[in-house]
């Protein structure tokens, strides 16, 4: 699987692609590797195994659906069982030919045969799915044991469920009836339960007073309780004086359990050795196992006929029916005292299992092996051939599937997985260089996303900015500018021109236009006064087209000449007639001045009104200054010129 820094060093092919998506893109396929085993639970000829991440994977016998993959064809290898959307497993225990597990919802799923409402669903139905057991309203199961035919559920609060066959009592009820839907088990009197077993048609509790009780048949004394009586209502088991029961297993007809005081005790049915005396006898109350000098049990299992129990140190012990090699130390001889399971020397064992002639263990690093029967698959190896020596369970592989791919936090489209890759299709982008991430499962339990940093880029249209409009004279000059930006260089930047904003012509460079070499300046000379309201733009191209700024627009008009201020009139001297004296008496004195000056309509001209003179031809700036004796006097003024 790649991730983290692995990830840096792997791209997606291509690893760029069009800004608007499409781009088909191949990435590795997540890889998930097999699964890590946390737990096993044997059944008559099926055997579960619980997951780290909860998921159950089933192999064997399947014709009743205790498989629970949704068939009834048997198989050789593991397979993963359903999971009710949203949940994973926390427990796992096989029954003769039904499944138990405890969802992390609290909730018991069950599958498989049903022929005595084992599945506690309310029918008898079979089911090759998991489906919710009828508990109580409000209930929350911690723990589950599958017996031959009935099945218990502990809950929280220490309470007891029990459903399936109940013919020898082993239901715990109180009766003798069987029934499809959970029953409380009758409990002593203030004691509560803290942990659950069962056998093929017996059950076990251990209660909150230290006590282990027993309920069901006990045609061989595996109630442990000095009889062969069956009990319909818990029971107490024998103990040693001073000795309380931690650990416990019920196989067909005995029981094994680990003492308090670091011995193993067994009882019940002994006619292969199953109770690791070294004898053959039956008992009805418990008896040491002959536990090897140095040997502390720490964990005990029970098929149906056989035993096993693993040390403090992870070291196997075997001992009573051997005919199918189910004790694994490479003959076929029962054994009625522990003898050593010698393949896995040196191999810590955490889990371990035993079913009717099969057994099964999970090492330190999570890898199952098994031996013993195998006609219906039940080692898991690949094939149906029987061992008597631990072999290694095939996988099991997990189930990749990728829910997504993300580029930059989008999906893509279009997700194919193959075996070793996927295929998708980029989703649109305006962002330039993205992460790439791919959101996988494995056995439907999300995993950590495969991260591929900056993994795409995308090519993008150029940003073109918009020119300013430009004002020019006649015959003047105009430049106009713009700059380009975007992910993707462009690889030309040229103009473009339109006279009614609609059909547009690139400019072509000549005389009177000019491009700077890079594009990005016009520069326009002697412009036309036509030219006026003609509107330019920028265009750049790359690979994913050409983009355009917003027009901008050219004004050209004539220029214009501010009006000039009214210059004030010089008073020109008036020559003297010859003779005249400039200070004749009265020529200045108030009413000097020629009848008709001041009269309506008279103006500053009278004369000129009088006399119906008119302004002499050809002659600019004269002004009438009066008139002497019939004759008019003129003067001539001074204009300043423009600049």
């Amino acid at each position: 699987m790649l991730s983290g820094a692995a990830a840096a060093h792997a791209n997606p092919i291509p690893d760029t692609g069009s800004g608007s998506g499409g781009t088909s893109v191949t990435l590795p396929l997540p890889e998930a590797g097999p699964a890590v085993l946390a737990d096993l639970s044997a059944g008559d000829v099926h055997t579960l195994g619980l997951s780290s991440d909860g998921v159950v994977y089933a192999w064997g016998s399947n014709g009743s659906g205790q498989l629970g993959n949704g068939s009834s064809a048997n198989s050789s290898t593991p397979i993963m069982s359903q999971v009710p959307t949203g949940r994973t497993f926390a427990a796992v225990s096989a029954g003769n030919h039904h499944s138990l597990a405890l969802g992390s919802d609290g909730v018991p799923y069950s599958w498989g045969y049903n022929n005595e409402g084992q599945l506690g669903d309310g029918t008898r139905t079979n089911s090759s799915s998991p489906l919710a057991v009828s508990a109580p309203p409000g209930v929350s199961f911690t723990a589950l044991a599958a017996g031959g035919v009935h099945s218990l559920g502990l809950t929280a609060d220490g309470v007891v469920y029990a459903w399936g066959s109940n013919g020898s009592g082993q239901l715990g009820d109180g009766t003798n009836i069987t029934s499809s839907v959970p029953v409380v088990v009758q409990a002593p009197p203030g004691v509560r339960f803290t942990a659950i077993a069962a056998g093929d048609y017996h059950s076990l509790g251990l209660g909150s007073d230290g006590v282990l009780y027993a309920w069901g048949y006990n045609n061989a004394g595996q109630l442990g309780v000095g009889s062969t009586t069956n009990s319909n209502i818990p029971v107490a088991v024998s103990a040693p004086p001073g000795t309380t029961y931690t650990e416990f297993a019920a196989g067909a007809g005995h029981t094994v359990a680990l003492g308090s005081d670091g011995a193993l005790y067994s009882w019940g049915s002994n006619g292969s050795g199953q109770l690791g005396d070294g004898t053959n006898t039956a008992s009805s109350v418990p008896v040491a196992v002959a536990t090897p000098p140095g040997i502390a049990f720490v964990s005990v299992t029970a098929g149906d006929y056989h035993s096993a129990g693993s040390s403090a140190e992870g070291t196997l012990f075997t001992w009573g029916s051997n005919g199918s090699g189910q004790l694994g130390v490479g003959t076929n001889a029962n054994s009625n005292a522990p003898v050593k399971v010698e393949a896995l020397s040196g191999t810590a064992v955490t889990a371990i299992t035993a079913g009717n002639a099969h057994s099964a263990v999970v090492d330190a690093n999570g890898v199952a092996h098994s031996w013993g029967s195998n006609g219906s698959g039940q080692l898991g190896t690949g094939t149906t051939a029987a061992s008597n020596v631990p072999v290694a369970v095939s996988g099991p592989v997990r189930a990749v599937h990728v829910d997504r791919v993300l580029f930059g936090g989008v999906a893509g489209t279009e997700l194919v997985s193959g075996a070793d890759t996927l295929t998708v299709l980029t989703p649109a982008s305006g962002s330039c260089v993205v992460d790439v991430v791919v959101e996988w499962s494995a056995d439907g339990i999300p995993q950590t996303p495969v991260a591929y940093p900056n993994g795409f880029t995308y090519t993008q249209l150029p940003e073109v900015a918009l020119p300013d409009d430009q004002r020019t004279a006649p015959g003047e000059t105009a430049v106009f500018s713009t700059a380009v930006t975007g992910c993707t260089p462009a690889d030309e930047v040229f103009w473009e021109t339109s006279a009614d904003g609609e059909t547009w012509a690139r400019v072509a460079e000549g005389t009177d236009a000019a491009v700077s070499p890079d594009g990005t300046t016009l520069t326009l000379s002697n412009v036309a006064r036509s030219a006026d309201g003609r509107q330019y733009r920028a265009a750049a191209g790359n690979i994913e087209g050409v983009g355009r700024s917003e027009p901008a627009i050219l004004s050209v008009a004539e220029a214009s000449t501010p009006p000039e201020p009214p210059e004030s009139p010089e008073s020109p001297e008036s020559p003297e007639p010859p003779g005249d004296d400039p200070a004749e008496p009265g020529a200045n004195e108030p009413g000097a001045a020629e009848p008709g000056a001041n009269e309506p309509g008279g103006g500053g001209t009278p004369e000129l009104a009088s006399t119906g003179a008119a302004l002499p031809a050809g002659i600019a700036g004269l002004s009438l200054v009066g008139a002497v004796g019939g004759a008019l006097l003129w003067a001539v003024g001074r204009r300043r010129s423009r600049a």
